[in-house]
Parts: structure tokens; sequence; C-alpha cells
């Protein structure tokens, strides 16, 4: 129960520093502008797309194989 407290409090506390929800629960004409700067993903959020991802397994294994790395 105490986890779950702590766990709440923090979540309250770091969602302050996140893009705080629009003043109205939901999107209406006059806070449509709120909602898509809330739900818009911040810039650190998309760094996982530099990544050189891989779709196959395999030519990833060998890759690695060849630049020596696990």
């Amino acid at each position: 129960m105490k986890l779950l407290i702590i766990l709440a409090v923090t979540s309250f506390i770091l969602g302050g520093w996140v893009n705080s929800a629009p003043t109205k629960p939901e999107p209406t004409v006059t806070n449509y502008r709120e909602w898509i700067e809330y739900i818009r993903p911040a810039e650190s959020e998309g760094k996982w797309r530099a990544i050189a991802w891989r779709n196959k397994l395999m030519p990833a294994v060998e890759e690695a194989k060849e630049l020596d790395r696990p």
C-alpha cells in the first residue's frame, strides 16, 4: 500500500514537469491548441528513431559479428 502511495505521489510530481494537461478535461473548439501541444511528443521522445533498427535477426547477428559487437 505504501508503495502505491509513493508511486502515485511521484507520478503526480513528475507529471508536472511534462506538458501539463489542458484546463478543461475534454477538447473543445477553444482549447484544441492546448490539447495538440499536450499530445504532441517532446523532441527527446523521438531519439529511438535515430537508431539503425534491423528488421531481421540473422543479418543483424552477422553484422554484429563483423563489427565484433554483442
